[in-house]
């Protein structure tokens, strides 16, 4: 029930620091997404943060919040705050954002969640583990989450844009399913809402050309023709 670090075990070199253009780096993280599949069908309950201190710790994986909307909708309005206030997006994109909060596709997404799974909740390249090429593993399950399936898809979507495509590629081999089958563009601006309030209330962006800024402004450009 505890957060801890393996470093040594699994080799000490994050993936933060690896090229884009590298063939190195597509293989680990085409190994990652494979990995990333099993640890993503987990099946857990209820959804949000998964209790892990002594009092609340059972056998299994259990979040806090009772439902998917209770999970995904929590601090939603706080987080569209700081998005307006940092005063990078033009009115008609704020307009876009809250008409997809209110649009019947947000209903039936946050309808259609009932089962949850286990999500590493912060999964970037920081958190992705080689050695001498080779994947290890995923460190820091400290923000673990019981969310969507593509949960977890959808944060790298956005943090490490440039590198989806090569993990994804692991990910739906893993899974044999279609490549569109873990997709879904409404959990994708949700989680996006999420780490750009987080890194706008921590003043960790200062440019319109951040790479998280730019993803979540693609996506919500893809999202937005859908409701055209």
């Amino acid at each position: 029930g505890y957060s801890f670090i393996l470093i040594e075990s699994i080799g000490n070199n994050s993936c933060s620091l690896l090229s884009s253009a590298n063939s190195q780096t597509k293989g680990i993280l085409r190994d990652a997404g494979k990995d990333l599949f099993l640890i993503n069908s987990i099946a857990t309950e209820m959804f949000g943060t998964i209790y892990k201190t002594k009092e609340q710790y059972t056998e299994k994986l259990i979040g806090n919040q009772t439902t998917y909307k209770d999970f995904i909708c929590h601090r939603i309005e706080k987080n569209i705050g700081f998005i307006e206030k940092s005063l990078f997006f033009s009115k008609f994109q704020m307009s876009t954002i809250k008409r997809i909060l209110q649009s019947e596709a947000f209903s039936r997404h946050i309808s259609n969640m009932k089962q949850g799974y286990l999500a590493h909740g912060d999964y970037n390249l920081e958190h992705i583990f080689h050695h001498k090429g080779s994947y290890t593993g995923v460190i820091d399950f400290g923000d673990a989450k019981t969310a969507p399936k593509g949960y977890d898809l959808a944060y790298f979507k956005i943090s490490n844009p440039n590198y989806f495509d090569y993990m994804h590629a692991g990910y739906i081999e893993a899974s044999g399913v279609s490549s569109c089958f873990y997709e879904d563009p409404i959990l994708v601006f949700l989680v996006g809402i999420r780490i750009l309030a987080s890194v706008f209330e921590n003043s960790q962006i200062n440019s319109r050309e951040d790479y998280r800024f730019q993803a979540f402004l693609h996506e919500l450009d893809v999202l937005s023709h859908s409701f055209n």
